[in-house]
Order: C-alpha cells, then sequence, then structure tokens
C-alpha cells in the first residue's frame, strides 16, 4: 500500500557493506532474527569478525560505513581492547529497529556475546518487552538501566511513567527521548486501538464508540500491522465501503485528510477498493482528491478502470478524465 523499508534486506545491506569495507572480514547475523525468529519489535544484530591488525581502523570506519546503507543519526559504543558493542540508530526507521554492532578481532571471536551499549538501550529494550506483553522482563531492564546510572530508583510498573524516569535520567538527545517516549505510549495503548479497529472492522458502532470513550485515538494507526504500512480506523472503513462507519467516525473528529507516513488518504483507500458510497461521503466531507501519496498517486489514479461511476465522481471534482 505504501513504500516499506524492509527489515531483513536492511540487515542483509548492512552485513553486506561491512564485510566489503574490511577484506577479510565476516558479518554474521546474531539473535532471534538470526535463528529464524524475530517479530514487528525485533532489532537488527550484527557480529563483524575483522582481522586482528585491521580492528581499530575497523571500529573507527563503521559509522561511515553503515551510512552508506541509511543515514545514521547517533552511535552509542562500549568499548574493550578486542571487542567493542556499537548501538546505532538509524535515521528514518522504527526506533525497535536499532543496530548493535558486536566488532570483534578475529581473536575474540569466541567470546561472550555483549549486553545493551547503556541505560538508553535498556529503556528501548523494555519497551520493547512490553510491546510484546513481557512485563517481568521489561521490570528487570528498567531495574537494570537505574543499576547503570547509579539512580536510587526501581520500576514500579506504572510503565509509562517508569520509562520516562529512566530515559530522562540516562540524558542524550531530547528529540530521541521524545520519540522514545512516544513510542512507549503509543505502544501500551496497543491493545485498545487493537480492539478499536477490530470493532472498524465488524462495523460494530457501538463498541467503536465505547473504546474511543475509553480513550482510544480516533487518529491512531492500526497496530496490527505497524510498523510498516499505517492506516488510520476511517481509512480502514472507507477501504470496506462502510458507510455507516465512515460518519461516525467522522463525527467523532476523525481528519478526513488525514496523512500517515504513506501519504495514503481515506479517499485513496476508498478508490483503491472501488468503495463509490464511502469516497462520495469522504468528498462530501471535504476529502482533497488532488492529494498525492508517497508514489505520486492520487485518489484518481488509484481507482481501478473499471468503476466507471467512481471515475466519473473524481472527474467532476477534479476536471481529470
Amino acid at each position: 500500500m505504501g513504500l516499506r523499508i524492509d527489515r531483513a534486506r536492511m540487515a542483509e545491506q548492512v552485513r553486506a557493506a561491512l564485510t566489503a569495507a574490511r577484506p577479510g572480514s565476516r558479518a554474521e547475523p546474531t539473535g532471534s532474527p538470526a535463528a529464524g525468529g524475530g517479530d514487528l519489535y525485533s532489532g537488527i544484530d550484527v557480529r563483524w569478525v575483522v582481522p586482528d591488525e585491521a580492528f581499530a581502523r575497523a571500529v573507527a570506519e563503521a559509522p561511515d560505513v553503515l551510512g552508506t546503507v541509511q543515514p545514521v543519526d547517533e552511535v552509542r559504543a562500549s568499548p574493550g581492547p578486542d571487542r567493542w558493542l556499537l548501538s546505532v540508530r538509524f535515521r528514518d526507521v522504527p526506533l525497535f529497529w536499532r543496530l548493535d554492532l558486536d566488532v570483534r578481532a578475529a581473536s575474540a571471536a569466541d567470546g561472550p556475546e555483549h549486553g545493551p551499549a547503556g541505560a538508553l538501550d535498556d529503556v528501548l529494550d523494555a519497551v520493547r518487552a512490553l510491546a510484546r506483553e513481557r512485563p517481568g522482563e521489561a521490570r528487570g531492564l528498567l531495574d537494570r538501566g537505574f543499576a547503570r546510572l547509579g539512580a536510587d530508583d526501581r520500576a514500579t510498573g506504572r510503565w509509562l511513567d517508569d520509562v520516562a524516569r529512566l530515559a530522562r535520567a540516562a540524558g542524550g538527545d531530547p528529540a530521541f527521548t521524545g520519540r522514545l517516549l512516544a513510542l512507549a505510549a503509543e505502544r501500551l495503548a496497543a491493545p485498545l486501538h487493537t480492539a478499536f479497529f477490530e470493532a472498524v472492522g465488524r462495523g460494530d458502532a457501538d463498541g467503536a464508540r465505547a473504546l474511543l470513550a475509553r480513550g482510544a485515538d480516533v487518529e491512531a494507526l492500526d497496530p496490527r500491522c505497524w510498523p510498516l504500512d499505517g492506516e488510520t480506523a476511517l481509512m480502514f472503513a472507507a477501504s470496506r465501503d462502510d458507510v455507516a462507519m465512515v460518519r461516525l467516525l467522522l463525527a467523532e473528529g476523525a481528519d478526513v485528510n488525514a496523512r500517515p507516513p504513506t501519504g495514503w488518504t481515506a479517499l485513496m483507500r476508498a478508490c483503491d477498493a472501488g468503495a463509490a458510497a464511502a469516497a462520495r461521503v469522504l468528498l462530501d466531507a471535504g476529502a482533497d482528491p488532488d492529494l498525492e501519496n508517497v508514489e505520486g498517486y492520487t485518489a484518481y489514479d488509484r481507482t481501478p478502470v473499471a468503476c466507471t461511476e467512481l471515475l466519473d465522481l473524481l472527474s467532476r471534482r477534479t476536471g481529470r478524465s
């Protein structure tokens, strides 16, 4: 439905770039994805083994090499004489896709695994654990983060507050800390929003209203497909040509021209699905038919050629034919 950055492909590109940058080296996947596991919340874990004589230069060059794959926002390091762990945050990818790059001299290739580089990594890993509904693991990670900083503090189970306290105590870039806290809030609200999208999908107006009253955000993106394609409830209802639900969501304050990162709108989703009745309601509510998604397509462009009624309607609104 929109442009995607594929984590597995990105991991392959990281390994290929590292191997090419240092002759005689090898870059290997580690962690759960390497064992055939992993989920939406998994990061990228790579062990880069380099010749002993090239170790120091490889560590120094790693950020520039990684920048050829995806722009790098931040690198944090846990150094050692023959092993460094680099915790790398890339630009324009989900925060969970942190790269933990274990750089080793060949003579230390068989040593034990590193832990995370610092307290901010513990924060992110705790949010990941909460998203996976593993509160015990999250508590341990938060407690370890506080201990790293020498703070007389521990996790309380008020998770958003716990995450915020550790993130702020760990310092770092305020913009990154803000993104991290927003991600924590979003993931902790995911069960509520999953139930909301399920109600929308069933056409359950009473259920949708009840969940909005409990705090569901009418503009939230569907957590069931997070973090790849973004879709609001209005987009979802429009794609199903559920006119009653479209009207309900608009009445509850849904932005008729909301555009997630993909650039798609509810009108584009309706037109792509040939949902003429929903498209008409959206247009009457002020949907802009001239908006483009990230691929440069408008609602008219996404309408199947067989949907002549819908094409005629858009032609009258846009002047296209």
